[in-house]
């Protein structure tokens, strides 16, 4: 940014925050860390993935970066209802490293999306590491179910090309069955909202549950505004052949779908604005099938809102998908 002469003057600006204080003591040399598999990593939380109510192997080492061999105690700081299996002693030798086989197992919790869980050490004169991990339960997040939403006549077929695209509703789920053509190959089922459920200002994703049964593709969901405008959010995590997840597709991070969208005035995907969703893939294979059900509004809070009834608007451009 380049500006006038002495402009910077007329800035409101504001100092930066005083350091703290430093702390007495010394570094501890013990370090606790987890190494997660990539898939399993949800970066723009800045947490970790795992699955509700049953037993999981979270990987976490303890190094020595001291020049003695160590000895320490272990314990495990989790949320109310959790189950934690963790050695309560470790020795590790100088400039080593140790793996500490770490179970946890959520239950069924009902709680919020994100909650922390700690791992304090204890080795005496060489110090107290902690290791502080997010840890993202989407099975446990406060929810608004869509019920409706699985009715399969409700979602509009939208695919490329000269493609063929069938859905089916099996009991609660519905079934996508896609035979793709053309260079450009995209299957985005279709559905407009109706007026209950339009999510509520506090909304911050759309949790599903999906089944990958033939074929591959980079699986999202579109999300378009009242305004015509549409924005793409990528699930997390990508679906893997004959695995059901429990995807998500948070509205923060939603990229907006220039060049084929309309313009959004804000800049940003407003969750009350929310009038039509597309569930579906870009994809280079000639068919490609999956399921999903259980849509529902993930909240930020623990506790869903009461919404208010909007009128639907629905915008559908599916010559130009992304």
């Amino acid at each position: 940014i380049v500006l006038a002469a002495d402009a910077a003057q007329t800035l409101d600006l504001v100092s930066p925050p005083a350091a703290p204080d430093r702390l007495p003591g010394f570094a501890t040399p013990i370090v606790l860390q987890s190494l997660w598999p990539e898939a399993q990593v949800v970066l723009n939380k800045s947490a970790y993935r795992l699955a509700s109510g049953k037993a999981e192997q979270i990987p976490v080492w303890a190094y020595n970066f001291g020049s003695n061999q160590v000895r320490g105690r272990l314990q495990v700081t989790a949320p109310v209802g959790w189950a934690c299996a963790l050695p309560e002693t470790v020795e590790i030798a100088p400039g080593g490293r140790t793996e500490l086989p770490f179970t946890v197992n959520t239950g069924d919790p009902r709680g919020q999306l994100i909650e922390t869980l700690r791992i304090h050490g204890d080795f005496g004169p060489a110090g107290k590491p902690v290791l502080s991990l997010r840890l993202m339960v989407p099975a446990a997040a406060a929810s608004t179910a869509l019920p409706e939403a699985t009715q399969a006549p409700r979602w509009q077929p939208a695919i490329s090309g000269g493609g063929q695209l069938a859905i089916k509703a099996d009991q609660q789920l519905l079934i996508v069955d896609a035979r793709c053509d053309g260079p450009d190959r995209w299957v985005f089922p279709t559905l407009p909202l109706n007026a209950g459920e339009v999510p509520p200002p506090t909304a911050e994703a759309l949790g599903l549950s999906f089944t990958l049964v033939e074929g591959t593709g980079q699986f999202r969901v579109i999300f378009a505004e009242a305004n015509g405008s549409a924005y793409v959010a990528e699930f997390i995590a990508p679906p893997r052949p004959g695995e059901t997840l429990e995807a998500l597709a948070f509205f923060e991070g939603a990229v907006h779908g220039s060049p084929w969208s309309k313009p959004d005035p804000n800049h940003r995907l407003d969750a009350d604005q929310i009038r039509v969703i597309k569930v579906g893939c870009n994809t280079s294979a000639d068919r490609v099938r999956f399921s999903f059900g259980n849509l529902r509004w993930i909240h930020s809070t623990s506790q869903p809102p009461v919404k208010a009834a909007s009128t639907p608007d629905a915008k559908t451009s599916p010559e130009s998908q992304p």
